[in-house]
């Protein structure tokens, strides 16, 4: 079976790392409406090495996705941890 992550713009089910190290397909959700904005596949061998290459386009390319979604694309962290 495949594995999803489901990445929220308050970052309250996945972070970008987790979502690319543990799953199949991240689901990015826009902030309003709450709705599937983007799917990224994640199409790399397990187990991860998570300071591939690879694994790093893989959650960089999650982490500049929900930035543009969320407008932080100004550099700044594009979900919340508290």
């Amino acid at each position: 079976g495949r594995l999803y992550a489901l990445v929220y713009p308050n970052g309250y089910a996945a972070r970008p790392c987790e979502a690319a190290y543990l799953s199949d397909r991240v689901l990015l959700m826009s902030p309003r409406p709450g709705r599937i904005a983007q799917e990224i596949k994640i199409d790399l061998p397990r187990p991860r090495d998570a300071l591939s290459v690879e694994f790093l386009e893989c959650e960089r390319k999650v982490a500049e996705t929900l930035a543009r979604l969320t407008g932080q694309s100004d550099g700044g962290p594009a979900w919340v941890t508290d």
